[in-house]
């Protein structure tokens, strides 16, 4: 699922083509790729931080509050 998401993202803001083959053998080579568990969480950010074009800031969010919705039985 990284990679797949991660060349969506670069493709989709920059100028660079990316392929979820490209961004999977770039995430081995820069220690992104975890053994018999995919990625590791920094794949994204990393990725994103080295594609020269990216427009995108990566960066931590602040949290959301979440609507509550109560649903009255009746």
């Amino acid at each position: 699922c990284g990679p797949t998401a991660v060349a969506m993202i670069i493709n989709s803001f920059s100028t660079t083509s990316a392929t979820p083959v490209s961004a999977a053998d770039w995430a081995a080579a820069n220690g992104c790729y975890a053994p018999q568990g995919g990625s590791y969480h920094n794949l994204i950010q990393d990725s994103l931080s080295a594609t020269e074009s990216m427009e995108l800031r990566v960066g931590p969010s602040k949290p959301k509050r979440a609507a509550v919705y109560s649903r009255s039985k009746g």
